[in-house]
């Protein structure tokens, strides 16, 4: 099984922060910086935790399930054909993940 296919969740549904972001298509300290910003613009469905140095971040049970089941996802830039996408997850107003099977 290769990494991107082993999802860390912890307690609630949380996980870990620099896997998600990889796995999304992000650099890997995304999350870690925009939780540190405390980015106003971020999904109000999406929680960010700083536990012991480590982010922990928690998306919707839907975008869980994506993860689960295998689907790839990615960063959409301007200009791609979001007809290939399954589903759209709007993490912030400016940055847009697609999901594919």
């Amino acid at each position: 099984m290769s990494a991107m296919n082993e999802v860390i969740v912890i307690q609630d549904g949380f996980m870990i922060g620099t896997w998600l972001a990889r796995y999304f298509g992000l650099g890997s300290r995304y999350f870690s910086q925009i939780s540190r910003r405390n980015c106003s613009t971020l999904n109000d469905q999406v929680e960010v935790k700083r536990i012991e140095g480590i982010v922990f971040v928690s998306v919707p049970k839907e975008i869980r399930q994506h993860i689960k089941d295998g689907y790839t996802a990615c960063k959409i830039e301007a200009g791609d054909d979001t007809d290939m996408y399954n589903h759209i997850f709007e993490l912030t107003r400016d940055t847009k993940i697609g999901f594919w099977k």
